[in-house]
């Protein structure tokens, strides 16, 4: 979920600085900062929205509830999330 968010951001971004290179103004479409998921567990349904905050940091907000954490790339093509100061591998 987090590495699929943070490559379409990435995504965006790059188009923006494409756009800023050749002089042109970027449409606003690629400013947003945020997507909209959906996670499926136990047949539940939850609606999550991720925020990029930083480079490498991100916002999860769910039900209320808000939590921070950052991704960066490994070696191996996994990521490493840090969760609250705990770090989770991720593939």
């Amino acid at each position: 979920m987090l590495s699929s968010c943070r490559y379409s951001l990435s995504r965006r971004f790059a188009a923006f600085s494409a756009y800023l290179q050749r002089g042109q103004l970027a449409p606003p479409a690629l400013l947003q900062t945020s997507q909209q998921l959906q996670l499926i567990c136990d047949g539940v349904k939850y609606g999550v929205t991720v925020r990029q905050t930083g480079t490498r940091s991100f916002e999860l907000s769910c039900n209320g509830d808000h939590v921070e954490c950052s991704v960066r790339a490994l070696s191996d093509g996994g990521h490493l999330v840090l969760l609250q100061v705990r770090p989770l591998a991720v593939y």
